[in-house]
């Protein structure tokens, strides 16, 4: 019994983990992807204005 339950934790646990992994990496994509954008923005709105 002791055996299973411990194999059943580590088995959630590292699906945690991993789940954890994968929603923190989308959300630095996500950052990354609006930084990105916002510098592209910026950048465009300013060669407008030059022109």
């Amino acid at each position: 019994m002791m055996v299973s339950s411990l194999t059943l934790f580590t088995g959630t646990s590292k699906r945690a983990t991993y789940f954890l992994i994968m929603i923190l990496h989308q959300k630095s994509l996500i950052l990354a992807w609006q930084s990105f954008y916002l510098q592209m923005y910026h950048m465009l709105a300013q060669e407008s204005q030059e022109h």
